[in-house]
Protein backbone atom coordinates (compact mmCIF):
# COMPACT_ATOMS: atom_id res chain seq x y z
CA UNK A 1 0.00 0.00 0.00
CA UNK A 2 0.92 3.75 -0.11
CA UNK A 3 0.90 5.52 2.78
CA UNK A 4 -0.18 9.57 2.81
CA UNK A 5 0.97 11.35 6.24
CA UNK A 6 -0.14 15.14 6.87
CA UNK A 7 3.48 16.65 5.67
CA UNK A 8 5.42 14.04 4.61
CA UNK A 9 5.99 12.69 1.06
CA UNK A 10 3.72 9.66 0.36
CA UNK A 11 5.91 5.66 1.56
CA UNK A 12 5.36 2.18 0.42
CA UNK A 13 4.16 0.06 3.45
CA UNK A 14 3.01 -3.27 4.36
CA UNK A 15 0.88 -4.65 6.75
CA UNK A 16 -1.28 -7.48 8.41
CA UNK A 17 -4.23 -8.26 6.57
CA UNK A 18 -6.63 -7.05 9.42
CA UNK A 19 -9.26 -4.27 10.35
CA UNK A 20 -6.92 -3.86 13.56
CA UNK A 21 -3.59 -2.83 11.42
CA UNK A 22 -5.56 -0.79 8.75
CA UNK A 23 -7.17 1.31 11.87
CA UNK A 24 -3.62 1.77 13.55
CA UNK A 25 -2.74 3.12 9.73
CA UNK A 26 -5.69 6.01 9.71
CA UNK A 27 -5.55 6.26 13.94
CA UNK A 28 -9.49 5.05 14.11
CA UNK A 29 -12.72 3.90 12.40
CA UNK A 30 -11.90 3.57 8.82
CA UNK A 31 -14.05 5.01 5.50
CA UNK A 32 -13.24 4.02 2.34
CA UNK A 33 -13.35 5.94 -0.80
CA UNK A 34 -13.82 5.32 -4.53
CA UNK A 35 -12.34 8.20 -6.51
CA UNK A 36 -11.29 6.26 -9.50
CA UNK A 37 -12.26 3.83 -11.92
CA UNK A 38 -9.00 1.79 -10.86
CA UNK A 39 -8.63 -0.91 -8.53
CA UNK A 40 -7.65 1.16 -6.13
CA UNK A 41 -9.19 2.83 -3.39
CA UNK A 42 -8.83 5.41 -0.56
CA UNK A 43 -9.13 4.49 3.15
CA UNK A 44 -8.99 7.34 5.83
CA UNK A 45 -10.40 7.93 8.70
CA UNK A 46 -14.19 7.60 9.16
CA UNK A 47 -14.27 11.06 11.89
CA UNK A 48 -10.78 13.13 10.44
CA UNK A 49 -12.50 15.81 10.77
CA UNK A 50 -14.37 15.85 13.69
CA UNK A 51 -11.40 14.50 15.11
CA UNK A 52 -10.21 17.51 14.44
CA UNK A 53 -6.91 15.36 12.25
CA UNK A 54 -4.64 17.56 10.38
CA UNK A 55 -5.44 18.54 6.66
CA UNK A 56 -3.66 16.55 4.51
CA UNK A 57 -4.51 15.99 0.70
CA UNK A 58 -7.01 17.00 -1.50
CA UNK A 59 -9.49 15.05 -3.58
CA UNK A 60 -10.94 16.04 -6.27
CA UNK A 61 -14.67 16.35 -5.74
CA UNK A 62 -14.28 15.21 -2.70
CA UNK A 63 -13.16 17.50 0.02
CA UNK A 64 -10.19 17.30 1.87
CA UNK A 65 -9.14 14.55 3.73
CA UNK A 66 -7.92 14.79 7.38
CA UNK A 67 -5.81 12.35 8.84
CA UNK A 68 -3.25 9.51 7.20
CA UNK A 69 -4.94 7.73 4.72
CA UNK A 70 -3.39 4.94 2.76
CA UNK A 71 -4.12 3.96 -0.96
CA UNK A 72 -4.62 0.22 -1.58
CA UNK A 73 -5.57 -2.36 -4.18
CA UNK A 74 -9.00 -4.22 -4.70
CA UNK A 75 -10.00 -7.63 -5.72
CA UNK A 76 -14.13 -8.06 -6.37
CA UNK A 77 -14.35 -8.29 -2.61
CA UNK A 78 -11.17 -7.42 -0.97
CA UNK A 79 -8.12 -5.15 -0.79
CA UNK A 80 -4.92 -6.57 -2.39
CA UNK A 81 -1.79 -4.82 -3.16
CA UNK A 82 -1.38 -1.93 -5.44
CA UNK A 83 0.85 -2.72 -8.41
CA UNK A 84 3.93 -0.87 -9.35
CA UNK A 85 2.41 0.88 -11.91
CA UNK A 86 -0.19 2.20 -9.38
CA UNK A 87 1.88 2.80 -6.87
CA UNK A 88 3.96 5.16 -9.39
CA UNK A 89 0.99 7.16 -10.34
CA UNK A 90 -0.74 7.90 -7.08
CA UNK A 91 2.90 8.60 -5.19
CA UNK A 92 3.07 11.24 -8.01
CA UNK A 93 -0.35 12.36 -7.25
CA UNK A 94 -0.37 12.84 -3.86
CA UNK A 95 3.50 13.15 -3.56
CA UNK A 96 3.76 16.88 -2.20
CA UNK A 97 2.55 17.91 1.23
CA UNK A 98 -0.39 20.42 1.20
CA UNK A 99 -0.65 23.49 3.52
CA UNK A 100 -4.62 24.97 4.12
CA UNK A 101 -4.33 28.44 4.80
CA UNK A 102 -7.47 30.71 5.19
CA UNK A 103 -8.27 32.52 2.23
CA UNK A 104 -11.42 34.89 0.81
CA UNK A 105 -13.74 32.67 2.67
CA UNK A 106 -11.89 29.48 1.99
CA UNK A 107 -9.26 27.41 2.23
CA UNK A 108 -6.06 27.62 0.05
CA UNK A 109 -4.26 24.60 -1.07
CA UNK A 110 -0.38 25.33 -1.00
CA UNK A 111 1.23 22.03 -2.48
CA UNK A 112 4.95 22.56 -1.26
CA UNK A 113 8.41 20.44 -0.61
CA UNK A 114 10.93 19.65 2.12
CA UNK A 115 14.59 18.62 1.21
CA UNK A 116 14.32 17.73 5.26
CA UNK A 117 12.19 15.00 4.93
CA UNK A 118 12.26 11.39 5.25
CA UNK A 119 13.02 10.02 1.68
CA UNK A 120 13.10 13.05 0.06
CA UNK A 121 14.53 12.40 -4.17
CA UNK A 122 16.91 13.54 -4.85
CA UNK A 123 15.80 15.57 -7.50
CA UNK A 124 14.11 17.72 -4.67
CA UNK A 125 17.70 18.38 -3.12
CA UNK A 126 19.12 19.31 -6.61
CA UNK A 127 15.77 21.55 -7.06
CA UNK A 128 17.14 23.86 -3.96
CA UNK A 129 20.27 23.66 -4.62
CA UNK A 130 19.85 25.23 -8.26
CA UNK A 131 17.16 28.27 -6.14
CA UNK A 132 20.44 28.69 -3.71
CA UNK A 133 18.53 26.36 -0.76
CA UNK A 134 15.39 28.56 -1.17
CA UNK A 135 11.96 26.89 -1.23
CA UNK A 136 9.82 26.95 -3.84
CA UNK A 137 6.98 29.01 -1.82
CA UNK A 138 7.31 31.30 1.38
CA UNK A 139 5.42 33.42 3.40
CA UNK A 140 6.69 36.84 4.52
CA UNK A 141 5.47 39.81 6.14
CA UNK A 142 6.69 43.34 5.84
CA UNK A 143 6.51 45.65 9.11
CA UNK A 144 3.87 47.99 9.11
CA UNK A 145 1.13 46.02 7.30
CA UNK A 146 -0.83 43.57 8.36
CA UNK A 147 -1.14 41.22 6.15
CA UNK A 148 0.86 38.06 4.97
CA UNK A 149 2.26 37.73 0.98
CA UNK A 150 2.61 34.68 -0.23
CA UNK A 151 5.80 34.68 -2.56
CA UNK A 152 6.74 32.24 -5.35
CA UNK A 153 10.48 32.01 -5.82
CA UNK A 154 11.87 33.98 -9.32
CA UNK A 155 7.74 35.50 -9.64
CA UNK A 156 7.27 38.92 -9.36
CA UNK A 157 4.02 40.06 -7.76
CA UNK A 158 2.51 37.72 -4.62
CA UNK A 159 -0.68 36.80 -3.47
CA UNK A 160 -2.11 38.55 -0.32
CA UNK A 161 -3.30 36.51 2.21
CA UNK A 162 -6.45 37.29 4.42
CA UNK A 163 -5.58 38.98 8.25
CA UNK A 164 -4.14 36.73 10.88
CA UNK A 165 -5.96 35.34 13.66
CA UNK A 166 -6.71 37.39 15.59
CA UNK A 167 -4.14 38.08 18.57
CA UNK A 168 -1.00 37.38 15.71
CA UNK A 169 0.72 39.44 14.28
CA UNK A 170 1.65 39.58 10.61
CA UNK A 171 5.49 38.68 10.83
CA UNK A 172 4.46 35.84 13.80
CA UNK A 173 1.77 34.17 11.44
CA UNK A 174 4.13 34.21 8.37
CA UNK A 175 6.80 32.23 10.12
CA UNK A 176 4.39 29.55 11.92
CA UNK A 177 2.82 29.02 8.41
CA UNK A 178 6.64 28.70 6.86
CA UNK A 179 7.19 26.16 9.94
CA UNK A 180 4.94 23.91 8.88
CA UNK A 181 6.30 23.89 5.25
CA UNK A 182 9.78 23.79 6.99
CA UNK A 183 10.59 26.78 5.75
CA UNK A 184 13.14 28.78 8.12
CA UNK A 185 13.86 32.52 9.20
CA UNK A 186 16.63 32.61 7.23
CA UNK A 187 14.90 31.60 3.88
CA UNK A 188 11.88 33.63 4.27
CA UNK A 189 14.16 36.53 4.67
CA UNK A 190 15.93 35.58 1.47
CA UNK A 191 12.49 35.31 -0.82
CA UNK A 192 11.37 38.93 0.92
CA UNK A 193 14.69 40.00 -0.38
CA UNK A 194 14.67 38.15 -3.98
CA UNK A 195 11.00 39.69 -4.17
CA UNK A 196 11.82 43.36 -3.76
CA UNK A 197 15.82 43.23 -4.54
CA UNK A 198 15.33 41.54 -7.64
CA UNK A 199 15.87 37.54 -8.36
CA UNK A 200 18.41 37.76 -9.94
CA UNK A 201 20.85 39.80 -7.71
CA UNK A 202 20.51 36.32 -5.33
CA UNK A 203 22.28 35.00 -7.62
CA UNK A 204 25.82 37.32 -7.27
CA UNK A 205 25.09 39.34 -3.94
CA UNK A 206 23.44 36.98 -1.38
CA UNK A 207 22.88 38.87 1.61
CA UNK A 208 24.18 37.52 4.64
CA UNK A 209 21.51 36.67 6.85
CA UNK A 210 21.76 35.32 11.06
CA UNK A 211 19.34 32.66 12.08
CA UNK A 212 16.15 35.21 13.04
CA UNK A 213 16.41 36.13 9.66
CA UNK A 214 17.90 39.82 10.43
CA UNK A 215 20.31 40.31 6.85
CA UNK A 216 23.74 41.38 8.57
CA UNK A 217 26.18 43.04 7.22
CA UNK A 218 30.63 42.94 7.91
CA UNK A 219 31.31 46.04 9.57
CA UNK A 220 33.32 48.31 7.71
CA UNK A 221 37.27 48.74 9.39
CA UNK A 222 38.43 51.92 9.75
CA UNK A 223 41.75 51.32 10.26
CA UNK A 224 41.77 49.61 7.18
CA UNK A 225 43.38 51.85 4.39
CA UNK A 226 42.53 49.69 1.47
CA UNK A 227 40.12 50.01 -1.28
Amino acid sequence: MLIVEPGQYPREAEIAKSLKAEQAVVGGLIECVYPWQDNACIVCNDEGKLEGLPLNRTLDDYDVIAGTFFVVGLTEDDFCSLTNEQVERYKAMFFKPQLFVPYRGGLMQVPYTNPDLPNTPESIKQDFAIRHNLPELSFCAVEGFDHVMLVQYGKDGYWEIDAPPEGIDAKTYAESLNAAMGVTKQQQTAMLYGLTVGWDKLAYRFPDIDEQGRITRPRKNRDNKER
